[in-house]
């Protein structure tokens, strides 16, 4: 058995992707014996309650387990009340699964129906091959209270599966295997009560037409889009969700039309010639004049995510973003301080690096950017092990300090994720109790800097607090202030408070 699910509080998320399918047979045989004795009884107890909490979290299930699942729920029919939160993933016919071990004679379906508690629920396989259009369309009448609903690799027949259903649906996520459907039709009887929408795999020219003006959704505050038509869309999509709050771009497609019409292959020409930014930044400031001119997009985002930033330069959004997320760094330092200037975050979040090499280079080439960017008080700087402790964290700080000095940042998280052993080592403890060096080359290289947070794996949140004079001093951090910190809202919150 490859995975070992504890006992978790309800919304806790436990996956039974890898448990041997005896194990559920075992469980069911057990609950199914005649009580005989009273410790038999106590054992059934439990194992009724640690079913109920198992439940309770996000149940992940792989086809080949679906007639134990079935058999598990259905030798006490009040645990479908309890399965509030179910992933199910389609497993194709492998060498490790073979057709006789894939539960072709279980409906999926009738698992569903009988789950009228369920508020959460993802399928990631949405085919004829796995459910009929009406089959799931019925199990959608069944199941009201369901708020949060995934649907992956949508084949063209499901167009109508949604409509006039599932009037409590809040959170959604779509993929599309198929051009011939219109997400936004899709969509449309779920207008006013979205509030998060993920549209995957789109036709993004078919989906968001230049100079179009579709039926809003209003009440979508956070939209992510994959991919999506730079820039000849970006009005149509801002019209369609004119009240977002948070924005996530995954790719960003250059259409040839554009390139043509908007010169360029005539900017890269000048620059391959000159080598110099100046023809990027033109064409840059006439593409982000276009799409003013189309309409424009939003006044203001919360928060702007990023998969690759390259996306930001050709897709000027030309509104400003309260916090900027980098999941990749890949674009010239000159086209990232043109980015900063246009979106004047407040606050940035880097991505990590795959090596100390890799995290120099960023340091050396995309921090320096900052000093470009006067609005940016805040930043959060992602640290994998990947880097530490291969590079020592003094070291990782000292690079900071170097990349740092010319730019507004008052507030310096460092996020150290996946560090295993070293989180909990006396290397990082000797760290803590000997960091009034290397703070002070911080101090005194950064002028702006006030204080530096790290944060060990989302458990250990330590502060350090500068002074005017440049020394300082570890700040006791309880819980809800690190929380407080950690969090979008506590980063903004912190900087009003200085």
């Amino acid at each position: 058995m490859s995975a070992q699910p504890s006992i978790a509080h309800p919304g806790q998320s436990i996956h039974l992707l890898d448990l041997n399918q005896d194990i559920f047979q075992h469980i069911v045989s057990f609950l199914d014996r005649p009580v005989i004795s009273i410790l038999s009884k106590t054992c059934r107890s439990l194992h009724n309650g640690l079913a109920g909490q198992l439940l309770r979290g996000t149940v992940s299930v792989r086809r080949p387990l679906l007639v134990a699942f079935k058999d598990f729920l259905d030798a006490d029919r009040s645990r479908y009340e309890f399965l509030k939160h179910w992933k199910f993933i389609t497993v194709p016919h492998t060498a490790t699964y073979s057709p006789s071990q894939v539960s072709q004679d279980v409906d999926v379906c009738s698992i569903l129906h009988a789950s009228h508690n369920l508020v959460s629920l993802s399928l990631d396989k949405v085919t004829p091959d796995h459910f009929q259009p009406k089959d799931l369309r019925a199990v959608f009448t069944a199941i009201p209270q369901l708020q949060e609903l995934s649907l992956l690799s949508v084949g063209p027949k499901y167009g109508d599966v949604l409509h006039g259903v599932l009037p409590n649906l809040r959170i959604l996520k779509l993929d599309f295997s198929t051009d011939r459907l219109s997400p936004l039709n899709f969509l449309a009887t779920h207008r006013t009560t979205l509030r998060e929408l993920t549209l995957e795999h789109i036709w993004p020219q078919a989906t968001f037409p230049p100079d179009t003006h579709p039926d809003p959704f209003p009440s979508v505050r956070r939209l992510h889009l994959n991919p999506i038509s730079s820039p000849s869309g970006l009005s149509t999509i801002a019209r369609c969700f004119p009240n977002l709050d948070a924005l996530t771009l995954h790719t960003v497609i250059l259409d040839e039309g554009w390139r043509q019409e908007h010169g360029f292959y005539a900017a890269v020409l000048e620059h391959d010639q000159q080598g110099a930014f100046a023809p990027f930044a033109r064409w840059y400031d006439r593409t982000a004049e276009t799409v003013r001119a189309a309409g424009g997009t939003w006044a203001r985002l919360a928060t702007l995510r990023a998969l690759d930033s390259v996306g930001l330069f050709f897709a000027p959004l030309c509104c400003t973003a309260e916090r900027l997320e980098v999941v990749q760094a890949s674009i010239m330092p000159e086209q990232m301080a043109h980015v900063y200037r246009e979106l004047r975050p407040r606050v940035v979040v880097l991505p990590p690096e795959s090596s100390p090499n890799a995290f120099l280079e960023a340091a050396r080439c995309h921090l320096v950017t900052l000093e470009h960017a006067p609005s940016v008080s805040h930043l959060t700087v992602r640290v994998s092990s990947a880097v530490v402790p291969v590079l020592p964290l003094d070291q990782v700080l000292a690079a900071l300090s170097q990349a740092l000095p010319r730019s507004s940042v008052s507030h310096l998280l460092l996020e150290l994720s996946s560090l295993g052993e070293f989180g909990q080592s006396e290397e990082l403890k000797a760290f803590y109790r000997n960091a009034s060096d290397v703070m002070q080359l911080l101090s005194s290289s950064i002028p702006s800097l006030r204080k530096i947070f790290f944060d060990i794996e989302g458990r250990d949140l330590k502060a350090w607090e500068m002074d005017t004079a440049g020394s300082g001093a570890w700040m006791e951090m309880n819980e809800w202030v690190a929380l407080r910190v950690i969090s979008e809202e506590g980063m903004r919150d912190s900087g009003r408070a200085d």
